[in-house]
């Protein structure tokens, strides 16, 4: 009776030592499965970032976008998320301003420029404003006032699809629509500038990237050290 008792101790014990190997491996595959879902949301979510670090440390120099659309260029030949230079942009009006940034929409190119730099003041002698050839429609169209033609502004930053541009959805989008007047289709093609988000700005998404990688392989190697001692 006795060796049978004891037996069935021995036999408990094993029983719940198995249990509580499956529980810890159990436990770590979750962890890791969590680990490389959060990971995996954290990159995607900056990934423009992550693009963008490694992008050209030398600007893409568009030039004057007066002279450029003056010569019959409609389209800007540039890939997303590039570092650029425009000169000679037209402060359009109307403007939106936050506690951080100022905000203003140049028709040429449909660019809306993200600045912290003090925009410069509208001149109101139109008679000494000068239109340059090809640029007419956007006074015809009245997409820009005759005045606005005398501001002058320069950029150089990040390039990139307005609808991906930080607060699209909490700003931007209402008052490219409702201010500037753009149609869907119109936004879907049009541009974001920020001006001065140079690519080693992006360094934290390097860091999240780097963060995220260790904390998958962390979570893989305790997994897989519970795996090990389940088997023996």
């Amino acid at each position: 009776m006795d060796n049978l008792h004891e037996q069935e101790e021995l036999s408990g014990t094993e029983t719940a030592w198995k249990s509580g190997k499956n529980k810890a491996v159990a436990k770590r595959a979750l962890v890791f499965v969590v680990a490389v879902v959060v990971s995996l949301w954290s990159v995607m979510s900056f990934k423009a970032n992550l693009i963008y670090f490694f992008a050209n440390r030398t600007p893409v120099n568009i030039g004057d976008v007066r002279q450029l659309r003056a010569k019959g260029v409609t389209k800007l030949d540039v890939k997303p998320n590039s570092y650029v230079r425009m000169e000679n942009l037209i402060v359009g009006y109307p403007e939106l301003e936050t506690k951080k940034y100022r905000f203003f929409f140049c028709p040429i190119y449909n660019v809306l420029v993200r600045t912290e730099s003090p925009l410069p003041e509208v001149s109101l002698r139109v008679g000494q404003t000068e239109i340059p050839e090809g640029l007419e429609y956007l006074v015809e169209q009245h997409r820009v006032p005759l005045e606005f033609f005398a501001t002058h502004f320069d950029a150089e930053g990040w390039l990139m699809p307005v609808t991906e541009a930080p607060g699209f959805k909490a700003g931007i989008e209402e008052f490219l629509k409702k201010n500037v007047r753009l149609s869907d289709s119109e936004i879907r093609e049009a541009y974001a500038l920020l001006d001065k988000e140079t690519p080693n700005k992006q360094i934290f998404a390097v860091l999240i990237l780097v963060a995220g990688i260790f904390i998958v392989c962390a979570s893989g190697w305790s997994l897989a050290k519970a795996i090990r001692q389940k088997q023996t």
